[in-house]
């Protein structure tokens, strides 16, 4: 599963905190072990799917479960599934906003 935390500026954290985009393959990869940023498949009809880090499929693969558009101009990362985004979700808890679980969601 695919977590998100506050930056650090300790090392051994920042590594597991990048990843990088190849634009020649269409995928995001951690920058720690060179997995792949997945859509977690799913039979469920829910609005929000897990993103998960897996092993990356071949470079000429159709599977459109790990291919992304990274948009420098508006900072934005969409799958090239259906062209929805990422985004973190947040839930109001009374005045406060949280991170759901500290995970990132691909929403519909």
């Amino acid at each position: 599963m695919v977590l998100t935390s506050e930056c650090s500026s300790q090392k051994s954290i920042q590594e597991h905190q990048t990843w990088t985009y190849n634009p020649h393959d269409s995928k995001l990869r951690s920058n720690i072990d060179g997995q792949c940023l997945t859509i977690e498949k799913s039979n469920n009809s829910s609005d929000m799917s897990n993103l998960i880090a897996t092993s990356c499929h071949k470079t000429n693969s159709k599977e459109l479960y790990q291919k992304w558009i990274v948009n420098n101009n508006d900072q934005t990362i969409a799958s090239q599934l259906n062209g929805i985004w990422l985004i973190i979700f947040l839930y109001l808890i009374g005045e406060s906003e949280k991170i759901l679980n500290n995970q990132i969601y691909y929403a519909f």
